[in-house]
């Protein structure tokens, strides 16, 4: 098959996403969190979804995840529709291939199990061990996978490791039932700074090597051009920007591309250099939020590879 007609390892095509909230007091109301989202991720690749808290990006994630329903659109995994998944062994098998792996690398191991059995179980649930291969040796070829030091890490507690061992455990989890598509959820913002760049690294080497595609949701601009081909920026609830990571890096066609990038430590980005003082700047944020969100236009294709929302005037 041709590369313009390979069917893409996930596709995410219109999809919409709204939840109703309920305050103990006062009325209900509806909260538009995902918007006619549509882009594509290859086997092999990094897609990265950026924006600020409360963008739509880690619900755009979990609806990929099947954590919940959508309303509206299509989420298709190797061409297949993952809500047509009827029987428990599709069920199943959906979830073995799309992984998640979450902020908090210790909130997603159990405590009171040591990383043999956070790795054990997936491998027999999912008949992970290979023939003539014994369950120790799997257990050190997975955590080998993620440069984990095994004698050091299988009998361990969770609380009995860092941080930035903890996601790479997690990260073991993921290859463990065999993840062919890890959507990173944050995955090093809440590890030291000193970490952050071997985690990146690793699943930079494990989407290069293995074939591991990532949807890379962050907030940081310089870790997205570091890991992920391609690059989407979100505000409420839509894609704003879409195109390869270096170029939205260096060449931002939307003001709120732009506003995001001004929290990149790079002294080679500068986004508004006229804007001095703390007040101006955050006059200038809300700026452009506010005409960020009051576009309703349709995204645009602006040239090959990049589209970009046209804002309110």
């Amino acid at each position: 098959m041709s590369e313009t007609t390979r069917t893409p390892l996930l596709e995410v095509r219109d999809v919409k996403k709204t939840f109703v909230v309920r305050p103990m007091l006062g009325r209900s109301k509806e909260v538009h969190a995902l918007k006619d989202i549509s882009f594509t991720i290859e086997a092999g690749k990094a897609l990265a979804l950026v924006g600020e808290s409360g963008s739509g990006k880690s619900t755009c994630g979990r609806a990929i995840a099947r954590m919940f329903s959508i309303d509206d659109g299509r989420i298709l995994f190797k061409g297949k529709d993952v809500a047509a998944a009827r029987n428990p062994a599709e069920r199943r098998s959906n979830a073995r291939h799309i992984q998640m792996v979450f902020q908090d690398p210790f909130a997603s191991l159990n405590p009171t199990h040591t990383i043999r059995h956070h790795l054990l179980r997936p491998l027999r649930l999912h008949k992970r061990v290979e023939a003539g291969q014994s369950e120790d040796e799997a257990l050190r070829q997975v955590l080998a996978d993620v440069e984990l030091d095994v004698d050091n890490t299988l009998d361990k507690y969770p609380h009995q490791l860092s941080g930035g061992q903890r996601q790479r455990v997690n990260l073991a989890r993921a290859l463990a039932v065999g993840a062919e598509l890890i959507i990173a959820d944050e995955p090093t913002s809440m590890l030291d700074v000193s970490i952050r760049r071997s985690v990146l690294q690793l699943m930079k080497r494990l989407k290069e090597e293995r074939g591991i595609a990532f949807l890379y949701i962050t907030h940081d601009l310089a870790t997205a051009r570091y890991l992920a081909e391609d690059t989407a920026a979100m505000f409420a609830g839509r894609i704003v920007e879409f195109g390869p990571s270096e170029e939205v890096v260096r060449d931002p066609l939307h003001p709120y591309t732009r506003l995001l990038l001004s929290s990149v430590s790079d002294p080679h980005v500068k986004i508004n250099p006229s804007i001095e003082d703390a007040k101006a700047f955050s006059d200038y944020a809300d700026g452009v939020r506010a005409q960020t969100e009051m576009s309703d236009a349709p995204i645009e294709t602006i040239r090959p590879g990049r589209q970009v929302r046209p804002v309110a005037v």
